[in-house]
């Protein structure tokens, strides 16, 4: 029954036991694919996944990633992971994934430079729907190579650490007209990066980084849900820079309908008006929320649903202020404000 299964998902970092494998146990598990594709029917197969640890042999994985292609493969998720290897070495993808006709979803994760990618050719990635990379360091030529040519793709998910020495600009917008959902979760601690998108059909945007880069959304008046994690606060030196990228990103989004932040104090100073936003998720930490509410309920006029959530460090929970009566009754609790969700808060 096992030869017409349409998923296979390999992963030599455990063996039966639960031990885990390493540079040794690469043989025992290749010579097993090997076999498990030579014993298959000519079935389709959905959904191919590779976990690799410590590959020697890259030929072989593009072996078995050709036999899926040929096989109208939907769905890619291939984890290869390498020891300390020179920038130069590396499993190089296989044109005909690029030209694959079936293959909607493609998850890939590795460390360092251990993916390469070719310049694509015309006509690549024809129904890719949903891309999701993450990597130890961004290295932008590989993504430039695989993000240039995705007409069709409507999810985007970009994970990783940026190196300032291989920080530059990263475009978005020549890849993916169709593009509805962005998703970037990057470690840029320098903030030297510049990510910019032209994807007019884009609805939902999410980042999440200790450090924010900047964030140009060109052509995003559908934008509708926008969601911004800062991880941790800078230090005071880099707060102003901060503080700008913020102000930069919420000037694009005035216009979306949900809006979820989780800022830190200083970052009010960057608060706009938000006259469309009807549901909002703010998390603030080390932040005295008498100061938040009055700013936050007055530049929000059609709020209907709130959540608010206080995050402070445990020995500074005895010097918050007491509460400040607002001079004036914000214009959304007089019209429409539903539910107000609070957690967290403590004084009087």
């Amino acid at each position: 029954m096992w030869t017409t299964l349409p998923n296979l998902d390999f992963d030599n970092e455990r063996d039966s036991f639960g031990v885990t494998i390493g540079p040794y146990g690469k043989d025992r598990f290749t010579t097993f694919v090997d076999r498990v594709f030579l014993y298959r029917d000519s079935s389709d197969i959905k959904k191919l996944g590779l976990k690799i640890r410590y590959p020697e042999d890259f030929s072989r994985i593009d072996d078995w990633i050709c036999t899926a292609v040929r096989r109208n493969v939907l769905e890619v998720d291939l984890h290869v992971f390498s020891g300390e290897i020179e920038e130069e070495v590396g499993f190089q993808f296989p044109q005909s994934l690029f030209m694959c006709k079936t293959l909607k979803v493609l998850k890939l994760y590795s460390n360092s430079w251990t993916l390469k990618y070719p310049p694509p050719p015309p006509g690549c990635f024809p129904n890719l729907k949903f891309l999701h990379v993450e990597f130890d360091f961004l290295d932008p030529d590989t993504l430039k190579n695989l993000f240039s040519r995705c007409p069709m793709l409507k999810e985007l998910s970009v994970h990783g650490f940026i190196d300032c020495e291989y920080a530059r600009d990263y475009d978005i917008y020549k890849c993916a007209p169709e593009l509805n959902m962005l998703r970037i979760e990057v470690c840029d601690p320098y903030q030297y990066c510049c990510f910019f998108t032209n994807t007019p059909k884009l609805e939902y945007i999410d980042i999440k980084s200790a450090a924010l880069s900047s964030y140009f959304l060109m052509n995003s008046n559908g934008l509708v849900n926008a969601s911004i994690v800062l991880e941790e606060r800078c230090s005071n030196n880099n707060d102003k820079y901060q503080l700008c990228r913020l102000a930069e990103f919420l000037s694009q989004t005035t216009n979306v309908n949900h809006l979820s932040l989780e800022i830190h104090d200083y970052c009010l100073q960057a608060w706009y008006d938000f006259g469309n936003v009807n549901q909002m998720k703010l998390v603030l930490h080390d932040c005295y929320y008498s100061e938040v509410l009055a700013v936050l309920l007055t530049k929000s006029p059609k709020l209907v649903d709130l959540a608010l959530e206080h995050r402070i460090k445990s020995d500074d929970e005895y010097s918050l202020p007491q509460w400040k009566q607002p001079e004036s009754v914000p214009a959304c609790l007089l019209r429409n404000l539903c539910t107000i969700t609070i957690k967290g808060f403590r004084g009087h």
